[in-house]
């Protein structure tokens, strides 16, 4: 998950509404001149602590993590 936020700060996207889901197959249209929404930094919490966890929801936003190999399904 890291890449993609460290491509976020280095590169803004565009919102929903410059660039619209349509449903179709093709070639990404996007570009960054258009870019609106970015990311100023992110930081790692330590894997199964409620309590960075909480710290982190404090702060802002927060996304995590499901690796598929250790799920409990």
């Amino acid at each position: 998950m890291d890449g993609a936020f460290e491509y976020v700060e280095a590169n803004k996207l565009e919102t929903e509404s410059a660039y619209p889901y349509t449903a179709k197959n093709g070639n990404c249209q996007a570009t960054t001149a258009k870019g609106q929404v970015g990311v100023t930094g992110f930081t790692d919490v330590v894997a199964n602590s409620v309590d960075q966890l909480m710290a982190a929801a404090n702060l802002g936003p927060v996304s995590v993590a499901v690796e598929a190999d250790k799920a409990p399904w």
